[in-house]
């Protein structure tokens, strides 16, 4: 299975607040982002925070950054790789449109 190279969430304003503390204290380099609230990059892991609430997450260190900072510091829950126990549904066959006909 490949490594994860991105991902995406909401966060709160209180979760973007502690990201960004977090991201300062790790020596991130912060840059300007058109509608970005901030962005911020370190190695191989490269962060925008849109005025949205929305997080991307890029870079060969994006599965390391959520399993580790983003999921336990921040989110305060996993979520990554606990698809199925999350959403249960996937794990059901798929339904054909002819499936659900009248007969």
């Amino acid at each position: 299975m490949k490594p994860l190279t991105s991902y995406t969430c909401k966060l709160t304003d209180r979760q973007a607040a502690g990201l960004q503390s977090w991201l300062q204290a790790h020596h991130y380099q912060f840059r300007e982002v058109p509608y970005a609230q901030f962005a911020a990059e370190k190695e191989k892991t490269n962060l925008v925070f849109y005025q949205s609430g929305k997080l991307v997450v890029q870079g060969k260190g994006t599965q390391e950054f959520i399993e580790f900072v983003l999921e336990p510091e921040i989110l305060k829950e996993a979520r990554l790789g606990y698809d199925t126990v999350l959403n249960p549904e996937l794990l059901l066959p798929p339904l054909g449109v002819d499936e659900n006909a009248p007969d």
